[in-house]
């Protein structure tokens, strides 16, 4: 079974206006995340210039205990804040909870993406940590509130560290965490396994340290890839698991939104292209 659909890498307009180059002009790029996750940012680095081609390493799955899940959100309403850092939580959490469930209860949330969300949803944030992850938004939230005494609910992923959980305990809030959905390898394709292992990318994009161990698993270069390639990570548990997988060196993205995943990729990219410049 395939692990959602893929994309052939697809040139962007090489040209921009007045006949300039775009700023991703020939760069090859794999995206690893989930298919819907992937679709635009593909479609920006394409326009920016870039071959973009996608090939998710995971998948999202239902939670495993559906019931805790529902208890959580019965529990929202005496909450003062309920946190999320991807926008999958949300999703899966704010499904069968409507404001008018918990109208007290403040939301916060981690980057643009999540944010949009619980928009989309009904709910208003108030409070945004940007895209810096879940320790940034715990330390924020510990700064913007006295959370002493507070009930806080954290619907999570299934691997989601307990970095944030603890920093809220740690300033006196009562936690509520809850796995509100699983993630999991993808099976990709045959097609999709041999684009793996040919290799060959300029860059490549990993959102978890997961999505780097179902690298290493799916193709049996990996580390030589990664060498020869910029890997780009959106935090620094990602960094870490691609240095340990034989990466030399690693591009973290300040936000883990699209819009700094595209920056990070143009600044490396052009650098890169100045560096081979300068070799000559």
């Amino acid at each position: 079974m395939s692990g959602g659909p893929a994309s052939e890498a697809e040139p962007g307009d090489r040209r921009g206006p007045m006949g300039k180059a775009l700023p991703l002009d020939g760069a090859r790029i794999l995206l690893t995340r989930p298919a819907e996750d992937s679709a635009g940012l593909a479609d920006r680095l394409r326009a920016a210039g870039a071959e973009a081609a996608i090939v998710p390493l995971l998948r999202i799955a239902p939670p495993s205990d559906p019931a805790a899940l529902d208890a959580a959100r019965r529990d929202a309403g005496r909450a003062r804040w309920i946190v999320f850092t991807s926008r999958h939580a949300a999703r899966a959490f704010l499904a069968k909870l409507a404001p008018q469930d918990a109208p007290r209860t403040r939301i916060a949330a981690v980057g643009a993406s999540t944010k949009g969300e619980v928009l989309r949803a009904g709910w208003p944030v108030a409070l945004e940590a940007g895209g810096r992850g879940a320790l940034a938004l715990a330390r924020e939230l510990a700064r913007s509130d006295d959370l002493r005494g507070a009930l806080v609910v954290y619907p999570r992923s299934d691997l989601a560290s307990e970095a944030l959980w603890k920093t809220l305990e740690e300033a006196g809030a009562t936690v509520i965490s809850v796995e509100a959905y699983r993630t999991l390898p993808a099976e990709p394709s045959a097609e999709e396994v041999d684009r793996l292992a040919r290799g060959g990318y300029d860059l490549i994009l990993f959102a978890s340290p997961s999505a780097v161990r179902r690298f290493v698993e799916l193709a049996p270069r990996a580390g030589e890839i990664l060498r020869g390639a910029l890997p780009v990570s959106i935090g620094p548990t990602t960094t870490a698991a691609l240095r340990g997988a034989g990466a030399d060196a690693v591009v973290q993205a300040p936000a883990a939104d699209d819009a700094g995943i595209l920056e990070s990729m143009t600044a490396a990219w052009q650098r890169r292209n100045q560096e081979r410049g300068n070799a000559r």
